[in-house]
C-alpha cells in the first residue's frame, strides 16, 4: 500500500470530507487504505465500497445534500424519559442511521470491502482505542459514530464501543504510517464561527466534540514523526455551520472542493509538524454558513 486517506469525525461537517476527495480525485490521488472516524468511517466506508469514481463521488454528494437532522438524530419523548431515568443507554436510537448505513453498503464485512477500511472506535471500559478492521461494517460504524449519551454504544466481541473522536489519534496516525509512504488527513474541522452558541443538549454535545477532535488532531500532527508523509487537507475557514446541521451539505462540498483544489495547485512546503497550526482552535465574528471564504 502507498496511500491512506484518513477521514476524521464531525457529524454533518462530514459532507467537507466529500468536497475534500472530488480535488484528490481530480488530481489523480486515490486511497489504498481507508481510515474513518464517526462520520468519516460512513464516508470512509462508502468509498472502499464503492470506489473512488465520479460517479461513486456524485452518489455520495447527493446523499449528504439531502440528509436531514431527523434522519440521524430522531426526537423520541418517550426514549428521552427512559434515558433520563436509565433505562437507556442514550437520548436517540441508532434506527436512523443504521438504515442509511444498509442502504448505502448492503449488509457486508469489513474484509470484504473493495479496498482496506479500518474504523476507528473507543473502548468505553478502558477508554482505549479499538481500530476494527474485519466483521460487520454495519455495527463497526455504528460504533464509531456513537457519540456518548447521544447514539447508543455498540457491543463488539465483549466490547462496548463508543465514538472515535475520543480516541488517540497520534496512535491512529503512527499505526497508519507503519503501513503505508502517504497519509492524506481529511479533517472535517470545526465551527469557528458559529452565528449563536449551541443550545441544545445534542449541539452542545456534538459542537464539544467537534471541538476536541480539532484539537487531539492537530497535537497529533504536531508530534507526527512517522515514515510516512503526512499531508494534512485544509478544514474550512470561517466555519458557521453546527455538527447537528445537515442542511448545508451541498455548499460544505463545494466550498471543500475549492479549497482542496487550491491546496493542491499550490501545496506549503514544510508539510510536516508545522502544519498543526491549520487545525488550531480559533473563533471568528459570527458569519454566513454559507460564506464563499475558506
Amino acid at each position: 500500500m502507498s496511500i491512506a486517506f484518513v477521514f476524521s469525525g464531525g457529524g454533518s461537517l462530514g459532507a467537507v470530507q466529500v468536497g475534500m476527495v472530488r480535488a484528490l480525485h481530480e488530481h489523480g490521488v486515490a486511497a489504498d487504505l481507508l481510515v474513518g472516524t464517526s462520520a468519516g468511517a460512513l464516508n470512509a466506508a462508502y468509498l472502499a465500497r464503492h470506489g473512488q469514481t465520479v460517479e461513486s463521488l456524485d452518489h455520495l454528494s447527493r446523499a449528504w445534500a439531502s440528509l436531514h437532522r431527523d434522519t440521524i438524530f430522531h426526537v423520541s419523548p418517550h426514549r428521552a424519559v427512559l434515558a433520563l431515568t436509565g433505562r437507556r443507554p442514550s437520548f436517540f436510537s441508532a434506527r436512523g442511521l443504521r438504515t442509511l448505513l444498509v442502504a448505502e453498503l448492503g449488509d457486508v464485512a469489513i474484509e470484504d470491502l473493495d479496498r482496506p477500511l479500518l474504523v476507528v472506535t473507543t473502548d468505553l471500559r478502558s477508554g482505549r482505542t479499538a481500530v476494527l478492521s474485519s466483521g460487520d461494517a454495519i455495527s463497526a460504524i455504528l460504533a464509531s459514530a456513537a457519540i456518548p449519551g447521544i447514539l447508543p454504544p455498540v457491543e463488539r466481541e465483549g466490547s462496548v464501543l463508543v465514538d472515535g473522536g475520543l480516541a488517540d489519534h497520534g496512535y491512529v496516525l503512527r499505526s497508519v504510517a507503519e503501513q503505508v509512504e502517504q497519509i492524506y488527513l481529511l479533517p472535517t474541522g470545526s465551527a469557528c464561527a458559529l452565528p449563536a452558541t449551541p443550545r441544545s443538549a445534542l449541539g452542545v454535545a456534538a459542537h464539544a466534540l467537534t471541538l476536541l477532535i480539532q484539537q487531539g488532531l492537530g497535537l497529533s500532527v504536531a508530534q507526527y514523526l512517522g515514515p510516512a508523509s503526512l499531508h494534512v487537507m485544509p478544514p474550512l475557514c470561517p466555519l458557521g455551520v453546527s455538527p447537528v446541521d445537515f442542511s448545508h451539505g451541498a455548499s460544505l462540498i463545494a466550498r471543500a472542493y475549492e479549497a482542496t483544489a487550491a491546496w493542491l495547485e499550490n501545496p506549503p512546503e514544510d508539510r510536516g509538524p508545522a502544519q498543526a497550526g491549520v487545525l488550531s482552535l480559533h473563533s471568528h465574528a459570527p458569519t454566513s454558513a454559507h460564506s464563499p471564504r475558506t
